[in-house]
């Protein structure tokens, strides 16, 4: 499969609906990464932005990989309890998910 960046819409969790898999996401602890229920591609920001709203796609995962764009940081995402959300750690900025959708 070709590796084609996907856009990332934000919306409102709705749980009064069964969720289709290209709206899931899991969140891996361990690699601190979002992948998506459809096909395991990472929750990405595009280019290492360091820019506030930057974009947001989803692409295949490079965790780990130390030749990796900006040593896959724009792929690492860590829980901000304080606000109950999660942030990028490639510029600590990026923040959409309310922990109370999962």
């Amino acid at each position: 499969m070709k590796d084609v960046p996907g856009h990332v819409i934000v919306m409102n969790c709705s749980s009064t609906e069964e969720i289709p898999l290209n709206q899931q996401w899991i969140y891996n602890s361990t690699y601190k990464s979002f992948r998506t229920a459809l096909d395991g591609r990472c929750l990405t920001i595009e280019n290492c932005s360091g820019i506030q709203n930057a974009n947001v796609i989803v692409s295949k995962c490079h965790i780990d990989e130390s030749q990796a764009l900006c040593q896959s940081k724009n792929q690492l995402w860590a829980p901000f309890t304080a606000k109950n959300t999660f942030v990028s750690l490639v510029n600590g900025k990026w923040s959409m998910f309310s922990k109370n959708c999962f």
